[in-house]
């Protein structure tokens, strides 16, 4: 019993010191609200590293595919002295607050603007085809996976495989259920494990 009991202590000590306070992983399922059909899969991801929030964008063919060219969130936290060099991806080329339209076609109009739009890309297909991101904010402390109520994005070629891709879309989504690391379920676990350990003590004293 002792061992079992310091087994479990040293699983919970050891994933205090690996794990995030906050970290969970947050999922957007975006469909057309407008334009041609299409969808877009959102992760959100608090636990990658300390004081940044990882966001990766998918394009999922329905079979539609298309190009990325913005990404729109609402959030229910504000963080303070935020600025556009705090959002860094390969992809990234322009940001702009309480917004739907960023231009050059990266744009969610009619929907109401967004807290935060973040441009990816360029116009057309002929110099890029973005149908993955990632890219990352620092949240200032502020923000969690948690934080964000609703993502919107723009598409633009979009359309079959192999056609001309004529078609373009915006949508929209609101999260799933957050979903916690593994590290912060290794902790659950833990409590649960040692919880019936020291219930399974107390009942042979």
């Amino acid at each position: 019993m002792t061992l079992c009991r310091s087994l479990v202590l040293g699983v919970l000590i050891a994933c205090l010191a690996a794990a995030p306070a906050s970290a969970m992983t947050t999922f957007f399922n975006l469909s057309s609200f407008t334009g041609a059909p299409a969808d877009v899969r959102v992760e959100i991801n608090d636990g990658i590293l300390p004081g940044l929030i990882q966001f990766k964008v998918d394009v999922i063919a329905n079979p539609n595919i298309g190009d990325i060219r913005g990404v729109f969130f609402n959030w229910d936290t504000t963080p303070a002295g935020f600025t556009g060099a705090d959002i860094v991806g390969a992809d990234v080329t322009g940001f702009g607050f309480d917004t739907n339209n960023l231009g050059n076609g990266a744009t969610v109009n009619p929907h109401s603007p967004f807290d935060l739009g973040v441009k990816i890309g360029t116009p057309g297909i002929g110099s890029d085809d973005i149908r993955s991101t990632i890219f990352t904010i620092a949240d200032r402390g502020v923000l969690t996976a948690g934080s964000f109520t609703e993502v919107g994005a723009r598409l633009t070629s979009v359309g079959l495989e192999g056609s001309s891709r004529s078609g373009s879309s915006k949508l929209s989504g609101t999260p799933e259920t957050p979903i916690p690391e593994p590290t912060t379920m290794a902790l659950l676990v833990g409590g649960l494990l040692g919880g019936g350990v020291l219930r399974r003590r107390r009942r042979a004293n």
